[in-house]
């Protein structure tokens, strides 16, 4: 005889507590398995499943303890999902999804331009710059106009313009 929650169950009864299907033993209540989030569908301790966007997992422990967890395939941002390695670009950021559902920020996007994160790049007379600071993007571009004046190693000297644009771009959520 087994008791839970106020209720008592005979040897092989099978129930269900919140997430897990328990079965009473001889030795007292089993954890067989558990219910898939919003279902009466089960998986055996130890047992993962895949539905739609989500793998189901019903993880025994090292200690013999069960855990349910659900875990999102692929990533989310903004309420969008992405697929793992999918690229995207969201607010002038370019994404890329990884398998632990975290992205990765590859680089600033602006009219067409991509740069990579962490570069500088000097095309018709602008410096495009694309860089992180702790968890936010940056993208900003400068006029540039070159100087008479050079360098000791002979290169002419640059002196930054007005600044033309500069965007925070992103936090990393």
């Amino acid at each position: 005889m087994c008791f839970d929650n106020g209720i008592h169950y005979s040897i092989g009864d099978t129930f269900r507590n919140g997430s897990f299907r328990l079965t009473c033993g001889r030795d007292g209540i089993i954890i067989e398995g558990c219910y898939l989030q919003n279902s009466g569908d089960y998986l055996v301790a130890g047992e993962s499943r895949i539905v739609g966007r989500q793998r189901h997992e019903c993880e025994v422990l090292g200690d013999g303890r069960v855990r349910y967890q659900v875990k999102v395939i692929g990533c989310v941002r903004e309420g969008q999902h992405y697929n793992i390695a999918q690229v995207f670009t969201d607010k002038h950021v370019r994404y890329q999804c990884k398998n632990d559902g975290s992205l990765d920020v590859l680089g600033c996007v602006d009219d067409g331009l991509f740069l990579d994160l962490g570069r500088d790049l000097l095309m018709n007379g602008m410096v495009h710059r694309c860089y992180q600071v702790d968890t936010t993007t940056f993208y900003h571009n400068n006029d540039i106009s070159w100087n008479k004046t050079l360098t000791k190693d002979g290169h002419p000297e640059l002196a930054f313009g007005k600044s033309q644009f500069f965007r925070r771009i992103s936090n990393k959520s």
